[in-house]
């Protein structure tokens, strides 16, 4: 979402069209598929864009060689390489048609457009009925998101010691803080681990676990996540886009300061000015 996000403001900005790149994902991130249930307007890209977005304009594969480099020659493509250092001036300087590689994971690039972004973002088809119950629910309740992301990343050592996990004092402070600033919250939890966090954290107030999407449609909680009005998340881009895409005026959001367990990979535009960072 961040990749379409930035570069969806970036079009709009260039009087371009959008063009996606989908063949970078492998069979392990297959939620990558599910982008077309939004109302996003973008396209496909063909062969010789996406080998350019693959392989950058300076390597590209032997069979699209004579293609590619006719294209550098008339300088068709601009190729710009996130530096996962914060905000990238680069994008608002470039002119022409460009390939963009990477994460951009701040809102800065497309703020201006948030609206846009917003209403493209939402899904194609209406709930169920079992969804669309708990978004009335939602609507008339102090409801608050709580996502607590473990699964892969407490099970595997390389995801574990790369993105850590967000401690209990970091939810307990987040729910303190919650409680402090809504009279009546109802705690709405979401997570791949709900035995854990059922067993190991105490909610300061009425709640309902969420796990009737778990593992067939999570882009249905991701509806539901937006459909609250105040956010207590985890270091997970999952629900980042969950508290972002919510328009609730008044929305309080709570995200931890400490997104990696590794310091060099600190991006620090992540988490807008707004929100409260614990």
């Amino acid at each position: 979402m961040f990749q379409y996000a930035t570069a969806r403001a970036l079009s709009i900005r260039l009087g371009s069209r959008l063009y996606l790149d989908r063949t970078l994902f492998g069979p392990h991130e297959p939620y990558v598929c599910e982008l077309p249930r939004y109302n996003i307007r973008a396209a496909l890209a063909g062969r010789v864009t996406t080998a350019l977005a693959r392989h950058g304009t300076e390597s590209p594969p032997p069979r699209f060689k004579a293609r590619a480099a006719a294209a550098v020659a008339r300088r068709c493509f601009t190729c710009i390489v996130d530096r996962q250092a914060g905000y990238d001036a680069r994008l608002g300087e470039v002119r022409g048609n460009v390939i963009l590689r990477g994460h951009w994971e701040t809102e800065k690039y497309f703020v201006d457009h948030r609206d846009v972004i917003r209403r493209e973002l939402t899904l194609r088809h209406a709930p169920d009925q079992v969804n669309a119950g708990l978004v009335a629910e939602m609507a008339g309740r102090e409801a608050v998101c709580v996502h607590i992301r473990r699964g892969d990343r407490e099970r595997v050592p390389e995801l574990r010691a790369f993105h850590g996990l967000c401690p209990l004092s970091y939810y307990e402070a987040g729910l303190t803080r919650i409680r402090e600033h809504c009279q009546n919250p109802w705690f709405y939890v979401f997570s791949n681990d709900p035995d854990w966090v059922r067993a190991n954290l105490r909610l300061p107030g009425p709640s309902t676990y969420v796990t009737h999407n778990l593992r067939k449609q999570d882009y249905e909680d991701l509806r539901l996540m937006t459909a609250c009005k105040h956010f207590v998340i985890a270091n997970s881009t999952f629900s980042w886009w969950g508290a972002w895409l919510s328009n609730h005026p008044d929305k309080l959001v709570i995200g931890p300061k400490n997104w990696f367990a590794v310091e060099h990979a600190s991006v620090p535009d992540l988490l807008p000015p707004t929100w409260v960072r614990m």
